[in-house]
């Protein structure tokens, strides 16, 4: 079966719903406000473990799911949403500076002897510009 064709419960069912699911990028913690909340419930586990022994973990890991308060929840979540927003501009300045490079296959062009003997030209008042350059001596 193609992973397009594969279908999950949990999909079928928020589609029986109309539930629209959102799907985070993999590999974007960024964009995850849990990653915040996890990092938190760490903190509070590494600050007041003191037997590093599994029982006593599991009992600060327990105490710091309620240490999260709602408003911690929401300032991460509008964390998360500047950073979507300082990533969506980035993506528009992106394109706005890189101009499309484009490669015609199969097609002879003029331009490219005299791209070659342009670039040749500035290689070689690079290399005369580093006659002038004095190396430095330790010591």
């Amino acid at each position: 079966m193609k992973e397009s064709e594969v279908k999950y419960i949990f999909d079928t069912r928020c589609k029986e719903l109309c539930i629209t699911v959102v799907r985070l990028p993999p590999y974007h913690c960024c964009f995850n406000p849990i990653e915040m909340v996890w990092s938190q419930m760490k903190r509070y586990v590494r600050a007041r473990n003191k037997t590093y022994k599994l029982p006593e973990v599991e009992i600060l890991l327990r105490e710091s799911v309620q240490d999260v308060t709602p408003t911690q929840w929401s300032n991460y979540v509008a964390h998360v949403m500047k950073e979507e927003l300082k990533y969506w501009d980035l993506d528009n300045l992106m394109e706005e500076i890189v101009e499309p490079f484009i490669i015609n296959v199969g097609e002879d062009s003029s331009d490219s002897e005299t791209d070659f003997s342009d670039n040749e030209s500035e290689a070689n008042d690079i290399h005369a510009n580093m006659d002038d350059i004095v190396p430095l001596r330790s010591g």
